[in-house]
């Protein structure tokens, strides 16, 4: 029987996927790559670690996820981004999860940034957990198109935080602005389906609060100058989120 099924979303990600598959294919039954289109060599990277690799255009990030699983035939599930890297303390943690008889089926793992070419230490990047481990069956995200959740009746385990993903991020502010347009508009169709209106003491209010928390009440400022650049971009996302709504509800 297969222990560990990988499961992986793809669209162009020839730079990062070698360096995630290489901290895991030992340990992975099986690797479930689902990709949207890509244009480089996402496929030849796939394939040299042995992963299956499926073509489906873009669904949005849950379904996009949950088609992965749907494909995947291990007895536990590893869900992790083509830009995340595996840490020897979380894979032996994985080892001794799937091979032993614990009750616990739903794992959330801690990731730390690697972004602008620095590790971050402190603010809302430096730690942020998510449920990436969990036996097949025991749940599947949201249909949401971004910022998607997962959904589940069974006890979740927080893993020691030392324990971890690497998430390679960023590599540069344009690449980060390249992505944030694309994000906030998913964001903002998001909050319109639900019904949601834009209001203004959240455009104004929810991007100070935003900067305070991460830059000031986390010590930000101790990244320096990337602290202070990643809790300012990260304050001005609600705010063009909201606005985008608002823009949104004024079309309809």
């Amino acid at each position: 029987m297969k222990l560990l099924s990988v499961a992986i979303i793809t669209l162009n990600e020839e730079k990062n996927l070698d360096r995630t598959l290489a901290s895991i294919h030992s340990l992975a039954d099986e690797i479930i790559i689902v990709d949207s289109g890509s244009t480089d060599k996402t496929q030849e990277v796939a394939e040299k670690y042995g992963a299956t690799f499926i073509k489906q255009e873009w669904l949005g990030y849950g379904k996009q996820r949950n088609l992965a699983f749907s494909h995947c035939t291990g007895k536990w599930i590893l869900c992790i981004d083509a830009d995340e890297v595996v840490s020897e303390t979380l894979y032996n943690n994985i080892n001794q999860i799937i091979n032993s008889d614990l009750e616990e089926k739903i794992f959330e793992i801690n990731r730390k940034a690697f972004c602008f070419n620095k590790l971050i230490k402190y603010g809302d990047w430096a730690n942020s957990y998510a449920i990436r481990l969990f036996q097949r069956g025991c749940g599947l995200f949201d249909e949401k198109e971004v910022h998607e959740s997962f959904i589940t009746d069974c006890n979740i385990r927080k893993l020691d935080k030392n324990s971890y993903l690497l998430h390679y991020s960023y590599n540069s502010v344009f690449d980060y602005l390249e992505r944030f347009n694309k994000y906030t508009t998913l964001s903002a169709n998001e909050l319109a389906k639900s019904g949601k209106n834009a209001k203004n003491s959240k455009m104004v209010f929810s991007p100070i609060f935003s900067f305070l928390k991460s830059y000031i009440f986390k010590l930000g400022f101790l990244d320096g100058v990337v602290g202070f650049v990643i809790s300012v971009l990260s304050a001005i996302y609600p705010l063009v989120k909201y606005f985008k709504l608002r823009e949104i509800r004024q079309q309809n």
